[in-house]
């Protein structure tokens, strides 16, 4: 007597069951040399460091994206695009834990934000006092993209640049990118 066939539900608890423990093994697969040096390149052409073994916060293990020994910030459509794990206490390039996990994580991270054209912008910053130079430092740094002016992103992370919000927005993005 043969076994009788599984019905539909059953089949498709199984096939979701095994995307499930293969998308595991991809997120966990550590990162090939060629990815590896994917990170590094783009990173060396922004005049950033891919950090394979950093802390952000109080001790916390990442990897991530750093200037200097600030991580990269994140506005906008690149913390659309932030992982799981990605750092939560403000929008920074930096994931949480170290090995094939956060690597992964964070390499996927970098690849959605090149693609969308994004780079890094490294800017003066205003210091308030001594203690927030210390800790902040005197640049920060930040991904920006060809279509969108870094401040109206900041104060509206759905904006996309139309020509009409010039008078808005006194950054220089605007002078560098007319209507």
């Amino acid at each position: 007597m043969s076994e009788p066939e599984p019905d539909e539900n059953e089949q498709q608890n199984e096939l979701e069951s095994r995307a499930e423990a293969y998308a595991d093994h991809l997120a966990s697969e550590p990162l090939t040399l060629e990815e590896i040096a994917y990170l590094v390149r783009w990173t060396g052409q922004q005049g950033a460091l891919f950090q394979m073994h950093g802390e952000v916060g109080f001790g916390r293990e990442c990897v991530g994206v750093l200037i200097n020994t600030s991580y990269v910030e994140t506005p906008g459509r690149s913390s659309e695009f932030a992982p799981e794990n990605a750092y939560h206490k403000h929008d920074c390039l930096a994931v949480l834990g170290r090995g094939a996990i956060p690597e992964r994580q964070l390499y996927e991270w970098v690849r959605k934000i090149d693609a969308a054209g994004g780079t890094i912008k490294v800017e003066d910053r205003r210091v308030h006092d001594g203690l927030d130079a210390l800790m902040h430092g005197f640049t920060t740094a930040r991904i920006v993209y060809p279509d969108r002016c870094p401040r109206c992103v900041e104060s509206a992370p759905g904006y996309v640049f139309d020509g009409r919000n010039v008078d808005r927005c006194e950054d220089p993005w605007h002078r560098e990118h007319p209507a």
